[in-house]
């Protein structure tokens, strides 16, 4: 356990989280120094994952011989998934359709992936013409026009329609971005009434990848106001709930303030929309009827934002965008802003970031929101196992928890743990910590297993609080 370079990249994690380097109103050199620190954090972050993952499949007992070309694929979340991933190094050419057990890794063998994902027929596309295409798995039916934008998404267990009748979801929409004197601290709410559309075209629809029934993904090519342009890359996965978004933009504005918008066919219940925070959510109005209703046209969330009515809804999930605002029955998040002052160069450049829709049937919570947006921001790993013909179990996972409201935040070392001055722990066996959270808003009864090796029984379980330090209230 690589205790001293975790703590030594936290600690840089933990610097930047300043409040003028975390929104981005610092100057550039803060910004550039910024870079230099997260940049590296993702290197040896990436490296000593890498390294991990590698020695959990060393160590693990082996109970037969795998065939050749063994890859594991490592499931960093709490649940069981079925999701497509990529090969190492193979990319499009490399996406399988593979089952990970929670907390645990799979070992599969390349050729037999690739030769069961050339057999499935999940997902498939209609490519009618250059301003238009249908991409449909069993759960979606998704209609894309030229621009990128959404004519239609049917959730096809339930029949209905996600997008209001006669408008169009994913519409890029610019709007002007001056603020009486703070430029990248502020957002006004005068900035609303200067709405535009973004809609013109660099190139004409086009099929991105079409692999095997495994994905389907057509491409977009927009202009950006005065000076920038957009990839928008619409991607639907065998047996996923979501359509995905990714896009690549080339941004060079002078304080413009970009966003996407989804008008969702649905009387939003209370007059609320609900939006991730930490280790829970909020409900925030979509209305405009008081004067602490209306600063709200701009609110802040984590990983998704859901808009819906009783019995069904559409969420919008994100991998790292927490500007969002909520309109009547328009949910919106917020992608780029560009101000001038006090860093002239901000948030130039090229940008890339992926977001989701996601139609449901019931409960945000039953629908398994929170799960799939977790699982948005936590892709399935692929590592090499390690040799043509080597021992390995097909399958392993060390933690479940139930029920399914439960969620596993963080597994960790104590940080008292081995023997730290003054720690609660010290002196005691492995202490590994579990932090749990209730996610949907209620109570419930927490079952945790622990299926760690057997070199490593569980001797006890202590509550404790976010110190570490045991406490049964």
């Amino acid at each position: 356990y690589p205790r001293q370079q975790l703590t030594r990249l936290w600690e840089g994690v933990l610097l930047n989280q300043f409040h003028d380097v975390l929104p981005g109103s610092c100057t550039r050199q803060v910004a550039r120094d910024a870079e230099e620190i997260y940049g590296g954090v993702e290197i040896d972050a990436g490296q000593i994952a890498r390294d991990a993952m590698a020695a959990v499949v060393q160590r693990e007992p082996g109970v037969r011989d795998f065939p050749r070309d063994p890859i594991a694929f490592f499931n960093t979340l709490g649940w069981e998934r079925t999701e497509v991933a990529a090969l190492p190094g193979r990319g499009v050419n490399g996406l399988v359709l593979v089952t990970v057990p929670a907390f645990g890794y799979s070992v599969y063998s390349e050729a037999s992936l690739l030769a069961s994902a050339a057999k499935s027929l999940a997902v498939i596309l209609h490519h009618e013409s250059d301003s238009r295409a249908v991409l449909e798995n069993d759960l979606l039916r998704v209609s894309v026009d030229g621009a990128g934008r959404l004519t239609s998404l049917i959730h096809k267990p339930s029949g209905r329609e996600a997008v209001t009748p006669g408008q169009k979801a994913n519409q890029l929409v610019m709007f002007d971005d001056v603020p009486l004197y703070w430029d990248a601290w502020d957002v006004m709410d005068y900035h609303l009434e200067t709405r535009k559309p973004q809609e013109r075209t660099s190139e004409p629809l086009r099929v991105l990848t079409n692999a095997a029934g495994i994905r389907v993904a057509v491409r977009a090519c927009l202009h950006l106001g005065e000076r920038s342009r957009a990839t928008v890359d619409i991607s639907l996965d065998a047996g996923s709930p979501f359509v995905r978004f990714d896009v690549t933009a080339a941004w060079h504005e002078n304080r413009r303030f970009l966003k996407t918008e989804f008008p969702v066919a649905v009387r939003s219940s209370g007059g609320e929309a609900t939006y991730e925070i930490q280790f829970g959510h909020v409900r925030r109005p979509t209305h405009r009827n008081t004067s602490w209703d209306w600063p709200r046209y701009e609110v802040w969330a984590h990983r998704w934002a859901h808009l819906g009515e009783h019995g069904f809804g559409l969420a919008l999930l994100n991998d790292c965008k927490y500007g969002h605002s909520a309109r009547g029955n328009v949910l919106s998040l917020s992608l780029l802003r560009s101000p001038k002052a006090p860093d002239p160069e901000a948030d130039m450049g090229e940008h890339t970031f992926a977001y989701a829709a996601m139609p449901h049937q019931g409960s945000f919570q039953n629908a398994g929101v929170i799960r799939c947006a977790s699982a948005f921001n936590h892709p399935l790993k692929a590592v090499p196992s390690g040799g043509p013909r080597v021992k390995r179990i097909s399958q392993r996972g060390f933690f479940t928890v139930e029920p399914p409201s439960v969620v596993v935040e963080t597994l960790k070392l104590a940080e008292g743990w081995p023997g730290h001055a003054g720690g609660h722990w010290a002196g005691a066996g492995v202490v590994l910590v579990v932090r749990l959270y209730e996610s949907h808003g209620g109570a419930a009864v927490a079952r945790l297993r622990c299926r760690c090796s057997p070199d490593l029984p569980l001797i006890s379980a202590v509550p404790c609080n976010m110190l570490e330090d045991a406490d049964d209230t």
